[in-house]
C-alpha cells in the first residue's frame, strides 16, 4: 500500500512537471528543457507498471471507481484540461494547403549544416529562416507535452484507484 502511495505522489509530481512544461516552452529564452525526456520515460513505466498492477488486483466492479473518489482529483482536472487545450486548438491536425491548392498531409522539418528545411508531402526541401524552424520545434514539442499533462493525470488517476483498492483490501483482510 505504501508503494502505491508513493506512486500516487510521483504520478503527481510528473502532472506538475508536465503542466510546467507547456508553460516553461512558452520562454522565448528556452530552448531546450533538460528533463523534457525523463518525463516521457518515467510516465511510460508509471502508467505501464499501474496497469499491470491494476490488472493483478481482485475484478472490482466499475461503479465501486467513483465510490470514495477524492475531490482534489477531480478538482486538479481543471488545471489539466486548461493546459490541454490552451495549446491543442481543434484544427491542429490541418496543415493547411499548398500555394498550388494541394491539401498538405505531411509535413517534416530537419537542421542540416546549420541551414534549416521544410519538406512538404515528401516533396523537395525548402529552405526556412531560423526562426521559423523553432516556430515549427515549439509547436511539435507542445502537442507531445499536452499528450503528457493527459497520461500524467490518467496516472494519477490510475494509481490513486489502485491505492485505494489495498487500502480496501488491507481494511477487509
Amino acid at each position: 500500500m505504501k508503494r502505491s502511495l508513493a506512486f500516487v505522489w510521483l504520478s503527481s509530481i510528473l502532472l506538475l512537471l508536465s503542466i510546467g512544461t507547456l508553460i516553461a516552452i512558452r520562454t522565448p529564452e528556452l530552448s531546450w528543457l533538460p528533463f523534457q525526456w525523463w518525463i516521457h520515460v518515467a510516465l511510460i513505466f508509471i502508467f505501464a507498471y499501474g496497469l499491470w498492477r491494476l490488472k493483478k488486483s481482485s475484478a472490482v466492479a466499475i461503479t465501486s471507481f467513483f465510490k470514495g473518489f477524492p475531490v482534489w482529483l477531480l478538482v486538479l482536472a481543471i488545471p489539466a484540461v486548461i493546459s490541454i487545450t490552451s495549446v491543442m486548438p481543434p484544427n491542429n491536425f490541418d496543415f493547411g494547403k499548398t500555394p498550388e491548392g494541394q491539401v498538405i498531409h505531411r509535413k517534416s522539418w530537419f537542421e542540416e549544416r546549420g541551414r534549416f528545411y521544410l519538406r512538404i508531402n515528401n516533396g523537395p526541401a525548402v529552405e526556412i529562416s531560423n526562426t521559423e524552424y523553432r516556430s515549427l520545434q515549439l509547436s511539435a514539442f507542445e502537442f507531445f507535452a499536452s499528450i503528457w499533462v493527459i497520461f500524467s493525470y490518467a496516472s494519477l488517476v490510475l494509481w490513486q484507484y489502485v491505492w485505494r483498492l489495498e487500502r480496501i483490501r488491507q481494511n477487509d483482510g
